[in-house]
């Protein structure tokens, strides 16, 4: 309607503004995922979790291996 593109269209932002929202998005999402290894002792629960994360991250390479932009600005 009357409202500029570049006050609410999310791709028109500059990419060095900060916004809580994305990290609180991680945080929630994190806690979820973690819910498993949480009545597990502490040094269980580390394992669980750092092995996760690795299996994460390698079935996530393929995906940003054939990402042809920068991810994050330098």
């Amino acid at each position: 309607e009357g409202k500029c593109k570049k006050t609410w269209c999310k791709h028109v932002f500059s990419y060095y503004l900060k916004c809580d929202v994305l990290m609180n998005n991680l945080s929630n999402a994190f806690n979820i995922i973690i819910l498993v290894a949480r009545d597990k002792p502490i040094i269980s629960m580390r394992e669980w979790i750092i092995k996760y994360l690795m299996s994460r991250i390698v079935s996530q390479r393929g995906t940003y291996a054939n990402y042809e932009h920068r991810i994050m600005p330098r």
